[in-house]
């Protein structure tokens, strides 16, 4: 025993009643949010003992995103695999964007596009007939993140310059190829799913240019399968932060045993999905989202808030949990958005997230390189990933 503890900040008065210290000798690792400004670790959980080294040799080690925080050095941008020639499918050989005129062409997989030299984007001359062939070229990328979900559309039938809006149910119209759907306790209208390319095509003649998805599909439309934190950062946030931000909630979910994978939203943040067994239905996920949600903002105050207010998300990335609710939407992989330069909503590797690689970096002038040499699915388990979410899970942070 010793007289005094070994650690900083160590319990006193009635607290430290009984207390005998001990002189440390072993050596444990242990798993983290972060370092308090006090030297204190946030969120910390025990995961085995150490005997490889000695305890004299454990020092506070920096973690590579601090390092790149505090550094004036520019962060470089990862070096990619080897790329290994795949084999591109036959639409994005023969898609190459003709960004730089109109398009000719006014049929896209059996769609007659009206106005197809329609301006969409005026800065970059990206036409209706580009949209429409750009959202066939992906179709191997996009269709399994639409098939089977109810829909949130974004019209912008005069181009993203003019007006835009959403829609949910578009009864008034006739589509061939958009699946439309009674949902139980609804009176809403009916809900549209595109299940196939040609649906998507025929909603781009109708002018539309994003595609929401719910958390759920049709085999069981009242219980998600994937729980969503969408990580909006104020403008004042830096780039850095936000990368950061995201490996917290990463790990976080790591120590519950979730796998979680990574998006870019074409804005300014980033989505973290977790795909899971729909066992549960939208309110005790939208609850358990929640929890995580004010777990992090009470445990790193530095870099989260969950609420919407402007004044209070000042420096600081909002954790928005509120898409976990049921009909509450998130814009689909793949999907464009009505935004300046055209960009997309693209699936990332985790270590491909740096700080030359923001979220609006893809866009309809750059998609089809990273298509054609993309070796394997950034996200390739996605849809074999069977997450069960447990009662002891859901009480985690109670």
């Amino acid at each position: 025993t010793q007289d005094i503890a070994a650690f900083k900040k160590p319990p006193k008065g009635y607290e430290a009643r009984g207390v005998h210290w001990l002189e440390p000798k072993l050596v444990a690792e242990i798993n983290f949010a972060e370092w308090t400004a006090d030297g204190i670790l946030r969120h910390a959980s025990f995961i085995e003992m150490r005997n490889d080294k000695p305890a004299e040799q454990i020092v506070r080690e920096i973690p590579a995103s601090i390092k790149v925080i505090e550094s004036e050095e520019p962060h470089p941008m990862k070096e990619p695999p080897p790329a290994l020639k795949p084999t591109p499918t036959k639409h994005l050989e023969s898609r190459q964007p003709r960004i730089s005129k109109p398009s000719a062409i006014n049929v896209v997989h059996g769609i007659t596009i009206s106005h197809p030299e329609r301006i969409i984007y005026t800065p970059e001359n990206i036409t209706k007939i580009h949209v429409a062939e750009y959202y066939e070229a992906a179709e191997k990328w996009l269709m399994p993140h639409l098939k089977g979900r109810p829909l949130s559309l974004l019209r912008c039938p005069d181009g993203t310059e003019k007006e835009c809006f959403f829609q949910k149910h578009l009864d008034d119209f006739k589509l061939k190829n958009v699946q439309k759907i009674d949902v139980d306790a609804n009176d809403k209208g009916k809900y549209l799913i595109a299940n196939n390319i040609a649906g998507v095509i025929e909603l781009v003649q109708m002018g539309v240019i994003e595609l929401h998805t719910w958390g759920s599909t049709t085999k069981v439309i009242h219980n998600p399968d994937r729980f969503i934190f969408d990580l909006d950062p104020d403008p004042s946030v830096p780039w850095e932060k936000v990368i950061e931000g995201a490996n917290l909630v990463r790990y976080l979910l790591e120590n519950m045993r979730l796998e979680s994978f990574l998006k870019t939203t074409g804005g300014k943040g980033l989505h973290i999905v977790v795909p899971i067994k729909p066992d549960h239905e939208f309110p005790v996920i939208k609850a358990f989202t929640k929890s995580i949600a004010m777990h992090l903002t009470e445990t790193i105050p530095t870099h989260f808030v969950a609420v919407m207010s402007k004044e209070k998300r000042k420096n600081k990335i909002f954790i928005d949990y509120l898409r976990n609710g049921e009909e509450a939407t998130a814009i689909a992989a793949y999907s464009l958005r009505a935004r300046p330069g055209a960009p997309i909503s693209v699936p990332l590797r985790w270590d491909e997230l740096n700080v030359d690689l923001k979220s609006d970096t893809f866009n309809m002038l750059n998609i089809y390189e990273r298509l054609l040499n993309l070796s394997k699915d950034p996200w390739e388990n996605y849809f074999t990933t069977q997450q069960v979410i447990t009662k002891e899970m859901l009480k985690t942070f109670e």
